[in-house]
């Protein structure tokens, strides 16, 4: 009976925070000793006037085999296996919005002496390149055309083309209606000459 459970890496975090343009810094520091030790991350968000902080204690997050004693990996490496969790807990709290969705690490999963879990790659992302294309679109006809043809790279980009659609469709339809009011002041303050 295999365990199956979709997995990423605790870094795949950090880059993505790092896309957002939100992230300014972050650092984890470990204190105490074993069995009393805690990692402490600390991440700063530029949009933030006060840095996130996150807690993670050894004791509630180690992995045990099934009679309880503690896994190779958290035996040979704690501090560093406590790092990566605090990590991974860390930014989906921070970034929840940007974050939302995204499997856990293996460190954070219940672990098992003979069940591990199958690791399966996290969903890609649009580059900033794509990104800017869809939001510099010129009006709809363009954002729908650029919308589809980034489907047709990569369809698991839906969710995030669709949000990116809703927010550049909004300003393309402000704009267009400022634009029609200007141009109704400005045909309703022409004089109109019929002939003399």
């Amino acid at each position: 009976n295999k365990t199956t459970s979709i997995i990423t890496g605790y870094e795949v975090y950090i880059k993505r925070a790092e896309r957002t343009g939100k992230l300014d810094g972050w650092e984890v520091a470990i204190d105490g000793k074993l069995p009393d030790l805690k990692a402490v991350i600390t991440i700063y968000r530029n949009d933030w006037s006060r840095p996130f902080k996150h807690e993670v204690y050894f004791e509630e997050v180690v992995q045990r085999k099934k009679d309880g004693s503690i896994n190779a990996m958290w035996s040979k490496m704690p501090k560093f296996m406590l790092r990566k969790v605090a990590i991974a807990q860390g930014f989906r709290l921070c970034f929840s919005d940007e974050l939302g969705g995204i499997p856990y690490t293996a460190d954070e999963l219940p672990s098992e002496e003979k069940a591990q879990p199958e690791t399966v790659q996290a969903a890609p992302v649009l580059s900033e390149e794509d990104k800017n294309t869809v939001l510099n679109s010129a009006n709809e006809k363009e954002l729908v055309k650029n919308c589809q043809k980034m489907m047709q790279k990569n369809p698991a980009f839906k969710k995030e083309l669709t949000a990116l659609y809703n927010k550049r469709l909004k300003e393309i339809l402000k704009a267009e209606k400022e634009n029609n009011s200007v141009l109704a002041e400005q045909a309703l303050s022409e004089e109109v000459n019929y002939g003399d």
